[in-house]
Parts: C-alpha cells; sequence; structure tokens
C-alpha cells in the first residue's frame, strides 16, 4: 500500500490545519492571549511540521510524489522542494505560522470598543 496523497492535503496537513488549531486552542482559553502564548503555539506547530514532513519524506514514494508534481514546458519549470525539513523551510513555516496567528488574534480578539456605534 503506497501513500496516495494529493498535494491539496499535503498542503493542508502542513500549513493550514495547524494555524486553525492554534487559533482555536487561544480563543478557548478565557483569559486574553499573550505574545508569547503566540510564540509558544507556533514552535510547536513548527515541530509538528518537522516530525509530519520526516515521516512523509522516509516513505517509499516520496521520490515519485515528487516527479508527479513536477511541471517543465520548455519556459517554465516548477518543481517541489523534496527536503521539507531544511533550514529555510523551517524558518519559513515558523514565520507563517507566527504571523498568520498573530494577525487573527489581533482581528479577532482584540475588539475595541471605541469605534462601535450602538
Amino acid at each position: 500500500m503506497g501513500l496516495n496523497l494529493g498535494i491539496l492535503i499535503i498542503l493542508l496537513f502542513m500549513y493550514l490545519i495547524p494555524i486553525i488549531l492554534n487559533f482555536i486552542a487561544i480563543i478557548s482559553c478565557k483569559k486574553p492571549y499573550k505574545k508569547r502564548e503566540i510564540l509558544g503555539t507556533s514552535i510547536i506547530s513548527t515541530l509538528f511540521y518537522c516530525i509530519y514532513s520526516y515521516s512523509l519524506m522516509s516513505t517509499s514514494v516520496f521520490n515519485a510524489f515528487i516527479d508527479k508534481y513536477k511541471h517543465n514546458d520548455g519556459n517554465f519549470f516548477v518543481e517541489i522542494e523534496p527536503n521539507f525539513i531544511g533550514m529555510p523551510q523551517i524558518i519559513f513555516v515558523f514565520l507563517i505560522h507566527f504571523t498568520i496567528l498573530y494577525v487573527l488574534c489581533r482581528l479577532f480578539l482584540e475588539r475595541s470598543d471605541i469605534n462601535v456605534r450602538n
């Protein structure tokens, strides 16, 4: 039985689902959020990303998966980076998780009643 995941499923598990779960965790806390909580959940999400990526890269069909989503038409070339846990990728994932979670918290959890009209 081989790995038969689409690129959309992989992206959901790597990027979107951890951000959503972190935001739900911060919302479910009764106290106001703090930036260190966002930092902590972003670090945990990045560790989850590393574990998930390592397990994905360790499968026997990973190279076939990479080749499946490679595209070359002569003028245009797109491929998936085969090393999901390289340092630039880990920094990118951490910054994405932290930034999006921070913006979501600022937008939805720091509501000011100053500009609200009754």
